[in-house]
């Protein structure tokens, strides 16, 4: 496994390459730099590609996050998997650093077989997510076929269009990451478009990812801070969690969300509005436990919107008065 590591700091790169030196695996090369400059460089000119990059956060000229972003925009390096060092003290930047593409974090001064460990997680994370289907909405053209998908329904599709929405493997490491000071302020919901099968069986990918794209821009807009991460976790569902801030109140949020989509005027192919739907779950804080966190937080919060869209397929058209009616 070739990683790369860069940071600006002497002593650190030092104790990058001791934790590797001592690993019993003896498949890791590794090389280091110092700046983002000098990096954007290296692998511009590499014929040889990293398998894993490590990045500190804090950088005089460019900082981690801005070299992320520049390297996720590389060929060959969209999917490679992104370790960020970061203080403990850093934790507003972690969600930026997500947003750019990073998909894991580690806080200095660290462990070595913590930073080992999540180097194996990495490995894990690089043979998932290179199954994980994507589509880019702008470099789709013209009309699909209904119901004919290169991605089954379940799938956690990945748009790659969108700011705020990483694949369910990184999202998962966010949430596991997190310290306990950290979870008090840390919420969890998930949301859902309530006709997602239909999507899917009668419509073209460009219209099931238009609808994905639709719920997670009016997310976006509605809990409107960089403290945001979400992930489809397949059948129309995103999983949306929010460190750091006060979310809207719930039922309330769901009317705020559902009011940004209708206000997109959404079209199918054939140029029909879009219905589209969405039921929003109550918010859950993560699980304490780390070993059992993001597995037992996840299917909560999933739990909970599943619940919320049978209350609303349940309630009678005849309970829902018109405006006019209720005045």
């Amino acid at each position: 496994m070739k990683v790369l590591a860069v940071d600006d700091d002497p002593i650190v790169l030092e104790m990058i390459e001791a934790a590797f030196s001592r690993s019993r695996s003896p498949r890791i090369s590794l090389t280091v730099m110092s700046s983002g400059t000098a990096t954007l460089e290296l692998l511009a000119a590499s014929d040889h590609q990293f398998d894993c990059i490590l990045l500190d956060i804090q950088m005089p000229e460019m900082d981690g996050i801005s070299l992320c972003s520049h390297i996720r925009a590389l060929d060959g390096y969209r999917y490679t998997p992104v370790i960020m060092l970061t203080q403990r003290t850093e934790t507003a930047s972690i969600e930026r650093a997500f947003v750019a593409g990073a998909t894991d974090y580690v806080t200095k001064p660290f462990d070595p077989k913590v930073l080992r460990s999540r180097l194996r997680v990495a490995k894990r994370m690089m043979e998932s997510s290179s199954l994980a289907p994507r589509v880019s909405l702008s470099e789709m053209h013209g009309k699909g076929r209904s119901g004919r998908h290169d991605f089954a329904l379940e799938d956690p599709l990945h748009i790659e269009d969108l700011h705020q929405l990483v694949l369910p493997f990184p999202l998962g490491n966010y949430l596991l990451q997190l310290s306990r000071a950290d979870l008090g302020d840390c919420q969890v919901f998930a949301a859902t478009i309530e006709d997602a099968e239909r999507f899917y069986t009668q419509g073209s990918t460009r219209e099931f990812a238009v609808s994905i794209a639709a719920t997670v821009a009016a997310i976006t807009r509605v809990v409107n801070f960089p403290q945001l991460l979400m992930a489809h976790n397949g059948n129309g569902t995103l999983l949306c969690v929010a460190s750091g801030i006060q979310l809207p109140n719930w039922p309330e949020i769901e009317g705020m969300v559902q009011d940004k989509v209708d206000s997109m005027e959404l079209h199918h192919d054939n140029g029909v509005r879009m219905d589209l739907s969405l039921s929003i779950g109550k918010p859950v804080h993560p699980n304490a436990s780390q070993s059992q966190r993001v597995k037992r937080t996840f299917s909560r919060a999933i739990q909970r919107v599943l619940r919320r869209q049978k209350v609303l397929s349940d309630t009678p058209p005849t309970d829902i008065l018109p405006v006019s009616a209720a005045h």
